[in-house]
């Protein structure tokens, strides 16, 4: 439930870095780390400077190379 309202969220407008940061843990937890991975990166394409984007992505940058 949580993972369509995220992702309705980001269709109805994709320029909050945090809806899209937020959508990408929720994908991630869903098990979907590429989707995850692009969309916290576009999240930081919208704010290169937003710290919890830049911090998901140094995690599940982590939890893929782990998976690898």
């Amino acid at each position: 439930e949580s993972l369509d309202a995220l992702a309705m969220a980001v269709k109805a407008d994709g320029s909050i870095p945090s809806v899209r940061t937020n959508y990408a843990v929720a994908l991630a937890t869903a098990g979907r780390l590429d989707e995850a991975r692009r969309e916290v990166q576009a999240a930081l394409q919208i704010d290169p400077n937003y710290a919890n984007a830049q911090q998901f992505l140094a995690e599940l940058t982590r939890q893929m190379e782990k998976k690898k």
